[in-house]
């Protein structure tokens, strides 16, 4: 799907859907398109992030490029593993750790420059950290 929205330019798009049949129309000013959607309520919901368990932090942007730089290429394309397809990120008031693995190869890089109020982490999925590297030379700063 995602491949085919990419071929659309820059312009207002319009979704028709059956719910009976589960048919949807993709309409712009270039012409339509057909596919066949799938019942939510087959899929499991999404995961809520609990408010008590929410925590924010700051990183500068120069360590968030540098640690995905240095991690990405050993993420693995594995649909079977996603944990393998992202980099985990580890968040603490002395470090933060970047980690990947496809497996084959395992990267952990650490920096003791950038720091957090309290330990937290999470795993940058490999999609997220290659539009990370387009955006982080901008010199944002990056918000987790």
């Amino acid at each position: 799907m995602l491949d085919t929205l990419k071929e659309f330019s820059a312009q207002p798009l319009t979704f028709d859907i059956n719910p009976d049949t589960m048919a949807v129309e993709i309409s712009s000013e270039n012409g339509k398109f057909n596919v066949v959607g799938q019942n939510g309520i087959d899929f499991p919901a999404l995961p809520v992030i609990k408010k008590d368990k929410k925590f924010d932090f700051t990183i500068n942007a120069e360590v968030m490029l540098a640690g995905i730089t240095k991690t990405l290429f050993a993420t693995a394309d594995d649909e079977l593993r996603p944990v393998m397809g992202g980099i985990f990120i580890e968040a603490s008031p002395e470090k933060i750790t970047f980690v990947a693995s496809d497996a084959h190869k395992l990267v952990r890089y650490q920096r003791t420059d950038a720091k957090a109020e309290d330990n937290a982490s999470f795993i940058l999925s490999q999609e997220t950290g290659i539009a990370a590297q387009n955006i982080l030379p901008e010199r944002r700063p990056f918000y987790c």
